[in-house]
């Protein structure tokens, strides 16, 4: 009998499964917490949109200048057994921020009103400033080049595209 085809009991045995710590896991989406001031947080899910892939890289900012903090997100791995499939089914997401009766909350735009397209691995999110002084985001990626978005304006969101390659 195949290692992955046994029951959890039949490879530790009885006395290890007796005195075995028994953890639970609530959800397995992508949250974000929010802070009430008092050491208190409540957990938001983040949009469908967010949920694709595994998010690595995550990077805040004021994205559409609206001042509202705005999330960038971007991940997928590939590292899995071939039984496992990979979680490869994220483009990067930008999810704006929206003030709804005073509550933060997020939504995701569209990829073509946003620009971001960060296929691969993402693993970081970085801002620099050029020798013009123009904001862009590095992203870097596992096994492959970087990827620099490019602002086409400041408050892109607004009609057209956030960014360019």
């Amino acid at each position: 009998t195949s290692y992955g085809a046994r029951e959890v009991s039949a490879l530790f045995g009885p006395g290890a499964m007796a005195n075995a710590e028994v953890l639970e896991a609530a959800t397995f989406a992508s949250v974000w917490a929010e802070n009430d001031g008092t050491g208190r947080f409540t957990i938001h899910e983040l949009p469908v949109d967010a949920q694709f892939a595994p998010a690595f890289a995550v990077r805040p900012g004021d994205f559409d200048e609206d001042g509202l903090t705005d999330v960038m997100l971007a991940g997928n791995f590939t590292g899995v057994r071939p039984d496992r499939g990979q979680e490869a089914a994220g483009w990067g997401v930008l999810l704006r921020g929206t003030d709804q009766a005073g509550a933060a909350r997020f939504e995701a735009v569209d990829l073509a009103a946003s620009g971001v397209v960060l296929p691969g691995e993402v693993r970081e999110l970085s801002v620099f400033t050029d020798p013009r002084g123009r904001s862009h985001i590095l992203a870097t990626r596992n096994d492959t080049t970087p990827l620099v978005l490019r602002p086409s304006r400041p408050a892109a969101l607004a009609s057209e595209p956030l960014a360019t390659r």
